[in-house]
């Protein structure tokens, strides 16, 4: 280990402690296909020992000759990659005492030198072809009714970030999903920095920490109580234990859970009022349209009576409003099935608008950046499912619209909002950057960290239960996009939704 203790900048081997008491026959393949690491389990299954196999064996030596052609096109293909990937599959190795038929799991490690490393687990098929059952030390059986019988999942990394042990998935999805993926690839951004700050102070200090997070990594928004260990030996540190436990029931308070309660009689309230609106949508369009020939017809046989036909242009403009309005109400309203396509955000963000414009208007409150959002052709479009991006603007301006009417109750020149996008880069992707800003109260920088939590809200129980944000931050996140903010107290808060843009749009 270094002086200054900071193993994630360099290239470590696996730790061979933790990983020689893994409940799985398991070995690892070096970048030459050399066995560079074996567990006990395997020891137990194939009748070698590790002075006879750890850097000498090829992996190769072990196939069933009628495999090894096979096994050859796969090390190579797993060798060549440039990210981490897994595979599954049935074959014959080599033992002792002949070859024995087994199910194999494999998944590529990469280190800090981008070199392919090969983690091997094994389950040996009796002969039906089933997994047999290991009759395991009564010391083994212990460690899997700690590891994957208990209430909590448990995962071991190595000093890469490399995730080589989970005993079971707090979400109930197959831990093949995690073995052997890096940490952070499984966070987010801003959860990865925080847990490799966190990673530096347990190697530099060679001790525990605890970190609470609300997170989304195992698919639904939960809170989580992580302990991140050291594993030692000899004053060494060969690997990080972390322990998860879902404590999102703990961390709700007695309001929480009420609020909860009360969000599911909101949403099924919601449903009901959704049908209702599509209906009422309805029979406003038929007659609406109506109205509109009519008047059309009409202001064609006026000839050149100017009064009547400005009093037709009235009625056939406010027609036409109200029709816009009518459909994106039934846009909304409509249950759509969950398939993103290629749409334009400032379309999206327009139809928006009209839904609240009415109400903007009757608060006094000035929309910039409206008209403009039509002309930026030069804005590609981002694979989104857009009833959900609507309702992440709606809630952006919904937000701002309050913040503005508890600042300035009345008309003023300052009650705006402004709306804009933009394309940014980094590296060489692209996003679409679309921005909501308000000049309202802004954010307290004490609710700051908070706004994204599920039942935050700083509104009246009346007004609102805290759920808008953190669903549009759930939403933003599933179109593999952010959401950040910026604020001053008193004077703005401007919220960012960054989506990326296609590939083929690049």
């Amino acid at each position: 280990m270094g002086k200054d203790g900071n193993l994630l900048e360099k290239s470590h081997d696996f730790m061979d402690g933790l990983f020689d008491q893994l409940p799985l026959p398991s070995l690892v393949i070096g970048p030459t296909g050399i066995l560079e690491l074996i567990n006990r389990q395997f020891e137990i299954l194939s009748g070698f020992l590790r002075p006879e196999v750890e850097e000498h064996l090829k992996w190769s030596e072990l196939a069933h000759p009628d495999d090894r052609d096979s096994f050859m096109e796969l090390f190579l293909s797993l060798s060549a990659g440039k990210e981490s990937v897994a595979t599954r599959f049935r074959t014959r190795i080599k033992t002792k005492s002949g070859f024995k038929n087994v199910y194999v799991r494999v998944q590529t490690l990469m280190t800090k030198q981008n070199q392919s490393k090969i983690l091997v687990q094994l389950q040996e098929l009796n002969e039906d072809g089933l997994l047999r059952d290991y009759e395991l030390p009564d010391t083994d059986y212990r460690w899997r009714s700690l590891l994957i019988e208990g209430m909590d999942s448990v995962a071991v990394l190595d000093l890469n970030g490399n995730i080589l042990f989970v005993s079971k998935t707090l979400s109930g999805a197959s831990v093949d999903r995690y073995l052997g993926k890096n940490v952070y690839s499984v966070l987010n951004s801003s959860e990865g920095a925080k847990f490799r700050s966190l990673l530096r102070q347990v190697i530099d200090t060679q001790s525990p920490i605890s970190w609470q997070l609300w997170s989304d990594f195992s698919g639904v928004k939960r809170h989580y109580f992580m302990r991140v260990s050291p594993v030692t030996r000899l004053g060494e540190i060969y690997s990080i234990i972390v322990l998860i436990s879902d404590t999102t029931e703990l961390k709700e308070s007695d309001a929480d859970q009420l609020k909860r309660i009360e969000l599911q009689k909101h949403r099924q309230k919601l449903e009901a009022l959704g049908t209702l609106a599509a209906g009422v949508a309805h029979e406003i369009n038929n007659p609406l349209t109506g109205i509109l020939n009519y008047a059309e017809i009409v202001r064609d046989q006026i000839g050149t009576n100017e009064h009547l036909r400005k009093n037709l242009d009235i009625i056939i403009r406010e027609s036409e409003r109200i029709s816009v309005i009518v459909r994106n109400l039934l846009g909304f309203v409509h249950k759509e099935e969950r398939i993103r396509i290629e749409c334009k955000t400032g379309e999206i963000l327009f139809s928006s608008v009209q839904l609240l414009l009415p109400f903007m208007i009757k608060d006094g409150i000035s929309i910039e950046g409206l008209q403009e959002l039509g002309l930026d052709s030069e804005i590609p479009g981002v694979e989104a499912e857009p009833n959900k991006l609507k309702q992440v603007f709606l809630n952006l301006l919904t937000n701002s619209r309050d913040s503005l009417n508890d600042k300035y109750p009345d008309s003023h020149p300052n009650k705006k909002i402004r709306i804009y996008q933009s394309v940014v880069k980094r590296g060489e992707a692209r996003y679409v950057k679309v921005s909501v800003e308000d000049t309202g109260a802004g954010i307290k920088k004490e609710n700051r960290s908070k706004i994204f939590d599920p039942f935050f809200t700083t509104k009246a129980t009346s007004s609102g239960i805290g759920l808008g944000l953190s669903i549009s931050y759930d939403i933003i996140r599933d179109f593999a996009g952010e959401i950040d903010f910026e604020t001053t107290e008193g004077e703005f808060a401007r919220f960012d939704i960054i989506l990326p843009v296609p590939e083929k749009n690049s």
